[in-house]
């Protein structure tokens, strides 16, 4: 895999102090916690198939057709 889920590490940060006097603010951390769930799931799984091979044969080719167009 050209990618490790870091465990301690959250890829969407919510604001830890959010305005308890504000509608928004007290209750978009229950609205959004499970969007952002999904969110991070659809992405480990996209990245979870991708290798470094992957990557390095995506830039040889970029590579070459950069020097193509010269």
């Amino acid at each position: 895999q050209a990618v490790n889920v870091v465990q301690d590490k959250e890829l969407f940060g919510i604001h830890d102090n959010p305005n308890p006097a504000c509608p928004v603010g007290r209750n978009i951390q229950d609205a959004i916690e499970p969007i952002f769930s999904i969110a991070e799931l659809a992405l480990e799984k996209a990245l979870g198939v991708v290798t470094i091979e992957d990557i390095v044969k995506d830039i040889l080719e970029k590579e070459e057709l950069d020097k193509r167009s010269f």
